[in-house]
């Protein structure tokens, strides 16, 4: 019987993390999520080149990836990520010289980043406070 208690807690616990978010938290962790758009341009040769920026979470909340040009890394509140919210404002990166302004963008964009919900075709939008979208990213 308490294993019966224990597993109907841990599928409502997953259920609530899934209607917040559109998609479960765990289809977040090892997945390298690739830029798609930013502030609705999707034109990202133009502010990248060909390094476009991409990150990865794993199941313990560490994130890492790149800006376009700088290594970035961080820790994220997995209790806030189940209800959908997301802070990325204590990411840090290095500080190589960068030959254009996209990844000056990207990281001021990723301090911006408030909320997050999962996207049509398992696509992961980041929000800002109002629930804009800011960033929409594609899993490879």
């Amino acid at each position: 019987m308490k294993k019966f208690l224990v597993l109907i807690f841990a599928c409502s616990m997953l259920t609530s993390c899934s209607s917040k978010l559109g998609g479960n938290v765990t289809d977040l962790f090892g997945k390298q999520w690739m830029l798609n758009s930013m502030m609705g341009n999707s034109d990202l040769a133009s502010m990248f080149g060909d390094k476009i920026p991409f990150f990865t979470i794993n199941d313990s909340g560490r994130i890492t990836g790149k800006d376009g040009c700088n290594n970035l890394t961080g820790n994220l509140d997995l209790k806030a990520l189940k209800k959908g919210q997301l802070d990325l404002g204590n990411l840090v990166s290095t500080k190589m010289a960068c030959m254009n302004d996209g990844p000056a963008k990207f990281m001021d964009a990723m301090g911006d980043v408030s909320n997050l919900k999962f996207g049509e075709n398992g696509g992961l939008n980041l929000m800002d406070a109002a629930g804009n979208t800011i960033m929409d990213f594609i899993s490879k």
